[in-house]
């Protein structure tokens, strides 16, 4: 499982699964389901800091990519 939440876009993630999805678009984001037999894979939830508490995405880690790890650092 992977989750985490990107401040640059202001979306949280989770990836219960990987592989092939199908995405459900909603007006709060996307739900993915396995095209075979459409159980859930994952979801994203759009302007996150407006639909989620801020303690949960507080806890929740960023991706690596918007992560500033300043000049120099790998």
């Amino acid at each position: 499982m992977r989750v985490h939440y990107d401040p640059e876009v202001d979306i949280a993630l989770m990836v219960i699964e990987p592989g092939e999805t199908v995405s459900e678009e909603h007006e709060w984001g996307l739900i993915d389901r396995d095209p075979a037999d459409d159980h859930l894979m994952g979801f994203e939830v759009w302007e996150a800091s407006r639909r989620l508490p801020g303690e949960l995405l507080e806890a929740l880690p960023q991706p690596a990519s918007s992560v500033d790890t300043g000049p120099g650092v790998a």
